[in-house]
């Protein structure tokens, strides 16, 4: 499509159209990876987090049973990822 309306164009016109399709192009790939890297790092974030809640339940659980006191920590929520 882009090489047929490039065809319809002056030489050196025709030229400069696909330069700045392919620009475009190249532009819009790098907004998908830079939207993929952030969502990875979101993701990565995430599970950092629900491992820090993992390890501060464990720290609970240990404190309590070592208290003796017999009454055990209610789990935390899991983060939800939407």
């Amino acid at each position: 499509k882009v090489i047929q309306q490039a065809l319809h164009r002056q030489p050196n016109t025709a030229a400069q159209y696909l330069q700045q399709m392919y620009a475009a192009q190249q532009q819009h790939l790098m907004l998908q990876t830079a939207a993929l890297q952030q969502q990875h790092l979101t993701s990565a974030q995430l599970q950092s987090l629900a491992a820090v809640q993992q390890a501060s339940l464990a720290a609970n659980r240990q404190s309590s049973s070592s208290a003796g006191n017999g009454t055990q920590a209610a789990p935390a929520q899991q983060p939800t990822v939407s």
